[in-house]
C-alpha cells in the first residue's frame, strides 16, 4: 500500500490534478472554490461572501522546481492567498494584462453580479482589453471595483501606474531569433503585456524595416514580424493559428499593427 502512495508523491501533478489539490485546501480553511474556464484558476468565496479569482499558475512553477515540497508549498500559497485579499491592496502591486475581449465574456458565468462589478478592466483596441491585476510575491489575483476603491491614486491614472510597476517587476525583455519573424521572451507570465511598453518598440533596435506586426496566441508568446518582408503578414497569421490552438493561456490568433504610440489590428 505504500508503494502507491509514494509513487503518486513522485510522479508529477498535472496542472487540474495542482488545481483540484489547491481547491480542497481552499475549502478546508472554511471558503467556496470552484474552477473557472481558465487553467490554473480558482473562483474563490470567503465566508463574509467576498470573491476573488486566483490565479496558481505561479504556485504551479514553484512546485515544479521542488515537487518534493509539494504540501508545504501549497499550504503556504493557499495560506498566503487568502490572507492577501484581507490585506490593503498595495498600489505598487497593480499590473496590466492583455487578455482578448472572449475573456470576459468565458469569465461572467463564474460570477453572479455583472462582469464590470468583478473585474477592473478598459478597451486596448478593438480586440483587446486591458485587464488590471494585483501581482505580489505570493500570488496574483484580479482586481476587483471594490479593491480599487481602497488605492489612493491621488490623480494619477491606472493604466499608468500599473505600466509603472510592470516595467519594475518584468525581466529584460529578450529577441528570440530576428526579422523578418521572431519572438520576444519576458519571463512567461506578461508577454502579452509588452504590447504596453513603448521601450520595446524601437524599430531600430528591432532590425524591423517596415511596420511592426504582433501576434499574441497565448499569454506567454509574442510573436513580431516586419511588414516590409515578403509574405511576413501570411507567415505570421499561420504561426500564430498553430499556436494559440491547445495553449493554456490561449488569447488571440489575430494580427496587429504598430501605428503611433499603440497597437491596432491589422487585417492580411
Amino acid at each position: 500500500m505504500l508503494k502507491p502512495l509514494l509513487n503518486r508523491l513522485r510522479r508529477t501533478q498535472s496542472p487540474e490534478e495542482f488545481t483540484e489539490e489547491v481547491a480542497s485546501l481552499v475549502k478546508a480553511k472554511g471558503a467556496s472554490a470552484e474552477k473557472t474556464s481558465e487553467p490554473f484558476e480558482l473562483k474563490v468565496e470567503m465566508p463574509d461572501k467576498t470573491s476573488m479569482t486566483l490565479n496558481l499558475s505561479n504556485a504551479y512553477a514553484l512546485y515544479l522546481r521542488d515537487k518534493t515540497e509539494r504540501n508545504a508549498l501549497i499550504e503556504q500559497y493557499v495560506t498566503g492567498m487568502l490572507e492577501v485579499d484581507r490585506e490593503k491592496v498595495l498600489l505598487r502591486d497593480i499590473v496590466p494584462i492583455i487578455k482578448d475581449k472572449d475573456f470576459l465574456k468565458e469569465m461572467a458565468p463564474n460570477f453572479r453580479g455583472p462582469i464590470d462589478e468583478t473585474f477592473v478592466f478598459e478597451p486596448y483596441n478593438s480586440e483587446l482589453d486591458i485587464v488590471y491585476a494585483m501581482d505580489n510575491p505570493t500570488s496574483i489575483g484580479y482586481l476587483t471595483p471594490e479593491k480599487l476603491k481602497e488605492l489612493n491614486l491621488q490623480g494619477e491614472k491606472l493604466r499608468d501606474v500599473a505600466i509603472s510597476n510592470l516595467k519594475r517587476v518584468l525581466p529584460p525583455a529578450q529577441v528570440i531569433g530576428g526579422p523578418p519573424l521572431f519572438a520576444i521572451s519576458a519571463g512567461g507570465m506578461f508577454e502579452s503585456s509588452l504590447l504596453l511598453l513603448d521601450r520595446v518598440w524601437n524599430k531600430q533596435n528591432l532590425g524591423v524595416a517596415g511596420e511592426i506586426l504582433v501576434a499574441i496566441p497565448s499569454r506567454e508568446t509574442l510573436l513580431v514580424a516586419d511588414s516590409a518582408a515578403p509574405s511576413a503578414a501570411e507567415k505570421l497569421k499561420k504561426a500564430a493559428t498553430d499556436l494559440s490552438l491547445g495553449a493554456p493561456y490561449r488569447l488571440t490568433s489575430a494580427l496587429f499593427v504598430r501605428r503611433g504610440d499603440t497597437f491596432t489590428c491589422f487585417e492580411t
